[in-house]
């Protein structure tokens, strides 16, 4: 299995691989940031960091004007280096989830590959929780938690002896780091492919005040964003909570008393979805010649229903690497910078039928 680390830490590898092999020697000069941004494929500021983080080891030295030289002692600081790497401590990784999320299966692919892909000296423990516990991280002397979407940042803010940059959460956040999924992005994506398919009339669920999932949110109001904008028009269908539609036929029931010219249903997540096409297929309806239906998530059995489903896949892959980037961060440098959200991406399958061709704003 591939593991990732920075290009800053491949290129220092190779360089002090080059000095104990022999092929630079004490006093020989390194080739020049151009040279090495020209023969690999790495940025100017990569190769700047590189080189500026071994003259801070002490194993070249940097002549402004003149270039950079291997220092006398450097085969002697390399030495010591790995022997303080094999003698030194491991990094502690924990991950809080809720219990709820205990037979994810989503949850479950996604922590296998960052299991898999974590860099050595590094270790993992995972925690189902329903509220933080300072005292059991304290004990197990974690150094990097990375923690659920479904935890709010006052919950968080009760391991006040951990620092915020050792946090890393799956939502975004202004206290704290975060590699999270762009929910509002994928809910457009949602909105658009619909639309481009010719499905001007799209159901869309709404909340009513009060629900307090803001990821689910954002899902929905993506949905809307990317109908209006795309040319189409919103059906809305208020909803209280997700609950309703998995445990009732209501919600389908409302949409064709209210407005039966809708043409497309867009889910906020695949078990929604799953949920309204079982309402659909009994109360007579084909999908998708008569109603089209999009999920979100690609849950392992999206492609396996009777009707396979399209989607919205979340980004999890890059949600790894970039978690792994991380902590191959702080291992380097003992800090951790990430806020980014990654956008996920639309998987097309068998549930949505095509009214037309694609407009423009769509292809």
């Amino acid at each position: 299995m591939q593991r990732f680390t920075s290009k800053t830490s491949q290129l220092k590898n190779l360089i002090i691989d080059n000095i104990k092999s022999g092929y630079f020697l004490p006093g020989d000069k390194l080739p020049a940031e151009r040279e090495l941004v020209d023969k690999y494929p790495i940025s100017r500021i990569i190769a700047q960091n590189a080189l500026r983080e071994l003259a801070e080891a002490g194993i070249i030295n940097r002549t402004r004007r003149k270039g950079s030289f291997v220092s006398d002692t450097a085969r002697d600081i390399i030495a010591r280096m790995e022997d303080m790497e094999h003698a030194g401590k491991i990094l502690k990784v924990g991950v809080i989830l809720r219990q709820r999320l205990f037979n994810n299966n989503i949850y479950d692919y996604f922590f296998r590959i960052f299991v898999d892909n974590l860099p050595p000296r590094t270790s993992v423990k995972f925690y189902f929780h329903d509220y933080p516990r300072k005292d059991i991280y304290a004990s197990d002397n974690i150094d990097i938690l990375i923690i659920d979407d479904g935890f709010h940042d006052e919950e968080i803010s009760i391991l006040d002896g951990l620092k915020s940059e050792k946090v890393i959460l799956f939502r975004e956040s202004e206290n704290y780091n975060f590699a999270a999924p762009d929910n509002f992005r994928g809910g457009q994506l949602a909105g658009k492919y619909l639309t481009g398919k010719g499905h001007r009339r799209v159901a869309c669920f709404q909340f009513r005040e009060g629900y307090s999932d803001t990821e689910l949110q954002l899902r929905a109001r993506g949905i809307q964003r990317g109908v209006i904008t795309s040319g189409g028009e919103v059906v809305p269908v208020p909803i209280l909570s997700v609950s309703e539609v998995y445990s009732t036929r209501a919600s389908v029931e409302f949409l064709f008393a209210k407005d039966p010219d809708f043409t497309a249903i867009s889910a906020l997540t695949d078990h929604m979805a799953m949920k309204i096409c079982e309402v659909l297929f009994a109360m007579g309806h084909r999908i998708p010649e008569d109603i089209s239906v999009i999920g979100y998530d690609d849950i392992f059995f999206a492609s396996r229903m009777r009707t396979p489903l399209t989607t919205i896949r979340q980004p999890w892959g890059g949600i790894v690497r970039r978690l792994i980037e991380s902590i191959t961060q702080y291992l380097d440098t003992g800090k951790i910078d990430i806020r980014e959200k990654i956008v996920p991406e639309v998987v097309e399958r068998s549930s949505v039928r095509t009214l037309c061709c694609p407009t423009e704003n769509n292809k």
